[in-house]
């Protein structure tokens, strides 16, 4: 599925995609890794990308809700350090479930967070039985 996340991402050719992309705490150990990060040059916007096709998504919204601490303080402090990114640049994080998840993504979300959270089925994935 991330395959999917990562095709339809670059579609866009001004966006760079690392899949697994490891962020490292102060120390240089890994700190996390979220599926995919992704640079848009263009807009000098990074997204951090989690992928889940599963019908519980409580751990991942529970890292959403704490996006700041899970991910993008230290992936700026990284970026920032390896002259990838300036002051500039923002950052959201992107999160694709399944279809029922998405209520459960948007009521956790706080004001002021840059969350987008999308339907796989619109990448054309059904996870319904065929009636008929």
């Amino acid at each position: 599925m991330e395959l999917k996340v990562l095709e339809y991402l670059t579609k866009d050719t001004f966006v760079f995609v690392n899949p697994q992309y490891s962020i490292k705490d102060e120390k240089g150990k890994e700190w996390s890794c979220p599926d995919l990060v992704a640079l848009n040059f263009r807009d000098r916007l990074v997204f951090v990308i989690e992928v889940s096709t599963g019908w519980k998504t409580k751990r991942l919204q529970e890292k959403v809700q704490h996006c700041d601490k899970q991910w993008i303080d230290k992936l700026r402090a990284q970026l920032l350090k390896l002259k990838v990114i300036d002051d500039s640049w923002n950052f959201e994080v992107q999160v694709f479930v399944r279809k029922h998840a998405i209520r459960a993504f948007t009521n956790i979300i706080q004001t002021g967070t840059k969350v987008r959270v999308v339907a796989l089925e619109t990448l054309g994935e059904s996870w319904e039985w065929p009636r008929g």
